[in-house]
């Protein structure tokens, strides 16, 4: 066997004449480790579970906007955690009315698990990672049941006249389906949230309750 001798002139051309790939070249181990999180994220299936009390999930309790837009014109004003939330975002009901919507206020025994919920309610751009239309539809096919001032109780379920207008409907599946997407971010890091709870609270000046 002949030894070849190192051609630096040769390796020199042939890297030259190699395409040019800038942004592979950008792209470092720790970009990679992060797309490839984000791609399983947004490829895995969603696990609804369906809520028998609108705006509760495991102990969070998200404030109707329809309240807090009556109580507005009274006065009402955000809760004292909601003056410094892990989170704040903004979004616009069917008809046009601009809603913001403020969580935090994380309650929980165990230090570890409350730095983990406050760690996934401030992750930005949480509104495109959840599934608003998925929501809706869960919504439409839930049994409801409104109870009358006497105590009679009526079918609240979607299309009778006790169920959310479009507004209030779409504000609901906002506010439930963050919730939904934040008790699934806990779930990935094994944290079930049996015990301890996270707040939420929405304004929707100009929305009215649906309620007759």
């Amino acid at each position: 066997m002949h030894d070849i001798e190192p051609d630096d002139g040769l390796d020199a051309r042939l890297r030259s004449a190699a395409p040019r790939t800038p942004v592979a070249d950008a792209v470092t181990d720790d970009g990679i480790a992060r797309l490839v999180g984000v791609t399983r994220r947004a490829s895995r299936p969603r696990r609804w579970r369906r809520l028998a009390a609108v705006g509760v999930t495991a102990g969070v309790v998200v404030a109707g906007a329809g309240a807090a837009a009556a109580d507005g014109l009274l006065g009402w004003t955000w809760s004292p955690w909601a003056q410094d939330p892990d989170q704040s975002y903004t979004y616009t009901l069917p008809s046009g009315i601009e809603c913001e919507s403020r969580i935090g206020n994380v309650r929980h025994p165990d230090p570890e698990v409350t730095s983990a919920v406050h760690e996934v309610l401030s992750e930005d751009g949480i509104l495109e990672r959840v599934d608003i239309d998925g929501m809706l539809q869960i919504m439409r096919t839930e049994e409801r049941v409104h109870v009358l001032s006497d105590g009679t109780e009526v079918d609240a379920g979607y299309g009778t006249g006790y169920y959310p207008d479009i507004d209030n409907e779409y504000q609901q599946a906002v506010g439930r389906a963050v919730s939904e997407y934040v008790m699934e971010e806990l779930a990935e890091r094994d944290i079930e949230m049996e015990t301890g709870s996270w707040g939420g609270e929405a304004q929707c000046p100009g929305l009215e309750s649906w309620l007759p």
